[in-house]
């Protein structure tokens, strides 16, 4: 396991390992989806703060999105390692609705 993330409702959880992430049904204690495409190992996985999207990101710089019901929302290259996911760091594109980075490399905002 490389990142885990809970929902902020608590009812599942997101765990990164190899070139996929599951999600779990934490109540029964099951994997309930799997959540595929990666070229490269898994690094990060976050929820947003309303539950509505989860993201991940590879070490090949690629984040993945996929909408609250697990189907495909987008993809963003990016020009570094992804160390962290974290939604506050985050806000929505004026003529996209993927987030997108805020801040600088050592603003203390910057993923």
């Amino acid at each position: 396991m490389a990142a885990l993330a809970v929902k902020p409702d608590g009812k599942e959880a997101a765990v990164a390992a190899g070139r996929s992430v599951r999600i779990w049904d934490l109540a029964k204690s099951a994997s309930i989806e799997e959540l595929e495409g990666f070229a490269s190992e898994v690094s990060s996985v976050a929820w947003r703060q309303d539950g509505a999207q989860i993201a991940a990101g590879d070490r090949s710089h690629t984040i993945r999105l996929w909408k609250g019901d697990f189907t495909p929302d987008g993809l963003i290259e990016t020009p570094a390692p992804m160390l962290f996911w974290d939604w506050r760091t985050f806000r929505e594109s004026q003529c996209s609705s993927r987030p997108v980075p805020t801040g600088s490399p050592g603003s203390g905002s910057y993923p």
